[in-house]
Formats: C-alpha cells, structure tokens, sequence
C-alpha cells in the first residue's frame, strides 16, 4: 500500500440499533470486518436558523480491500452508557507509544486501535450452484 493512503478497519456493530463511532468493547462488534480504503469524504448540508446548534459529521465512501479479524483492542476511549443510565469513561491501560512509530499520533485522537490478522479467502468453484445463485442474488 501506498503511504498517505486512508485506510481504515471497519467491524460492523452487533447491536443495530447502537450508534458509535469508536470500539469501546471488543464483543461490541463482529470478530471479522474489512480493511477498507476512504475513496471520498462528504460534510452534511445543514441548513437552520442562526444560533440553532448544529449536528455534526461526515459521510465516507469505503471501498474494502480484504478481510480482517480482530484480536484485541488496544486503545478505546470515549463515553460508554452503563444498564443504570449514568455515563463514564472508560479507560484502557496506557500502551507504550514506541511500539510503532508510525501510529504513534493515533494515541492523541478519538479513534480505537485494534490488532488485526488478515484473513485467507477459502478456495470455492465459482461454478458452483450455490455461489451462482447467490451472484445472482448481488447482481440483481
């Protein structure tokens, strides 16, 4: 991969109905997700009166490479919503910042930082009945 590239992992939410941006607990999302390339990014357009407080965020076109697996979480950070209500943050033990040089401004930000393993796709027949209706299925 080319370096300054956007890459990113992204691990689908097992509840569909929370809503976050950072990996706050490792069961939390599904084990396999994909490493994926930011293509584009987009503001929303908000329009309202003045004063009015505004949502933000951003929309991002991923375009996936392959396949990862999660092993552990080594930095989450942010507020985490407990059964009665109430909000803490929730704090992870300190990782060493001389482990990869590279990542090291990650540590400053709002992002979680996970180890990954890349996955082997199995090998199939694309003839295959199944893998044919199922193709189908995408294209259609």
């Amino acid at each position: 991969m080319k370096r300054g590239q956007p890459y990113l992992g992204a691990f689908l939410l097992k509840d569909e109905n929370a809503d976050s941006d950072v990996i706050t607990d490792i069961n939390s999302v599904h084990p396999v997700g994909v490493l994926a390339q930011i293509t584009s990014v987009f503001t929303p357009q908000i329009t309202g009166k003045e004063g009015e407080e505004k949502e933000e965020g951003l929309t991002a076109v991923l375009y996936p490479h392959r396949r990862i697996k999660i092993n552990n979480l080594v930095k989450a950070g942010g507020v985490v919503t407990v059964e009665g209500g109430e909000s803490e943050t929730h704090a992870i033990e300190p990782v060493s910042r001389e482990t990869n040089v590279q990542t090291n401004f990650l540590f400053d930000h709002a992002v979680s930082i996970v180890h990954v393993d890349n996955l082997v796709t199995q090998p199939y027949n694309k003839d295959d009945q199944y893998i044919r209706a199922f193709m189908s299925e995408i294209v259609s």
